[in-house]
């Protein structure tokens, strides 16, 4: 795919910095919060500067939560999105004097315009796995609600009361036992899941079919790669 614009984005939690460049100079830069009114604020700048957002590489560094709603507006409007690391743009670009975030858009801009065609565009997670991952998450929180439950009692066996130790752990029971209940349940609908959704299913066999791997081992595995 050939672009006409490229754009790089500074993300912080409350702000966004773009920066736009065409294939031959760097263009403009807008500031703007980090929320779906800046991003419909650039979006504006950009039409009225005829910067066509569909012929255009949209930059920026893995940010975790603070780049859900550029990733959210990409989605539904179908923008090329390019996920990179910042590692890799601070190495392509060598040693760079000043430091600013507006300064940081147009680096990453550059960096998006250099390396247009080895672009690894972004995907939406499908649905099916998109579940999965929330299903593995919610299982591990309940593991740890477990053992957060059961872990002091075993380490303070051994100095305290006896009959204080039964009094706790039969308090303790129920709430361990409910969340093993859980715990099973949540196990169940993720393997259903993966058994409905052929690639998944083909998948996990191919890791479960390697002795002493267990079961929801890939289970989590596959729902952090996919």
């Amino acid at each position: 795919m050939r672009f006409s614009f490229f754009i790089g984005i500074d993300i912080s939690k409350k702000t966004l910095d773009f920066a736009v460049r065409d294939q031959n100079k760097y263009l403009f830069h807008v500031k703007a919060d980090n929320s779906t009114t800046g991003l419909q604020q650039f979006k504006k700048e950009c039409l009225a500067r005829n910067i066509n957002l569909s012929e255009s590489l949209i930059c920026y560094e893995h940010t975790g939560v603070y780049s859900q709603n550029i990733l959210r507006i990409a989605t539904e409007n179908n923008f090329p999105v390019w996920l990179e690391s910042s590692l890799r743009i601070k190495r392509s670009l060598g040693l760079q004097r000043g430091k600013s975030d507006k300064i940081d858009a147009i680096r990453i801009s550059e960096y998006a315009f250099r390396y247009a065609d080895q672009a690894n565009l972004w995907q939406p997670e499908r649905q099916t796995i998109a579940k999965l991952r929330q299903l593995v998450s919610l299982r591990k929180r309940l593991l740890n609600a477990k053992n957060a439950l059961r872990v002091p009692l075993d380490e303070v066996a051994s100095f305290q009361d006896k009959k204080l130790q039964r009094e706790l752990g039969n308090l303790n029971r129920k709430p361990i036992e409910a969340l093993e209940k859980q715990v099973a349940e949540v196990e169940k609908k993720i393997k259903t899941l993966i058994k409905e959704d052929d690639s998944l299913k083909h998948l996990f066999n191919l890791v479960t079919s390697v002795d002493g791997v267990g079961e929801v081992a890939p289970t989590a595995w596959s729902s952090a790669r996919w």
